[in-house]
């Protein structure tokens, strides 16, 4: 959820979409520059591991972004209360999502699921759960 284009944005989320722009350019230039010293054998070894990380890191600061919006928004406890439902569905969204699939791999001789589903999903959620619950208490 990203509010930019209002003139009369509240304070917090102003904040917030200044910080999720700046996570979400982190994470692509991390991604880009990350696969492409890996991909064309610049970085090998050890450096590998924590240069793997780099884009996580950003994705983990996404996250921290949310939870400082929850927090920034203690004034206004109708847009706090829509941003936690948001947070709660998204989770559990991908809870199950992962625990369905996670049985399947089990038990169905499914594969198991590709990398970055999980936070990938978790986010693809939140927007969309942000929708429609600001849809339901509109």
């Amino acid at each position: 959820m990203i509010y930019i284009c209002k003139t009369n944005m509240p304070e917090a989320f102003r904040r917030y979409s200044v910080r999720v722009i700046a996570s979400m350019s982190g994470y692509t230039l991390a991604v880009l520059t990350t696969t492409s010293l890996i991909r064309h054998h610049i970085v090998a070894g050890w450096p590998v591991y924590p240069l793997a990380v780099l884009p996580a890191l950003f994705i983990i600061g996404l996250f921290w972004v949310i939870g400082k919006l929850v927090i920034d928004l203690q004034d206004d406890g109708y847009q706090q209360m829509l941003m936690v439902k948001t947070v709660l569905w998204s989770t559990g969204f991908i809870l199950s999502l992962s625990t369905i699939w996670d049985f399947l791999v089990s038990y169905a001789n499914m594969p198991p699921m590709p990398p970055f589903v999980i936070s990938i999903g978790w986010i693809a959620g939140f927007g969309l759960w942000g929708a429609v619950v600001r849809w339901i208490y509109k």
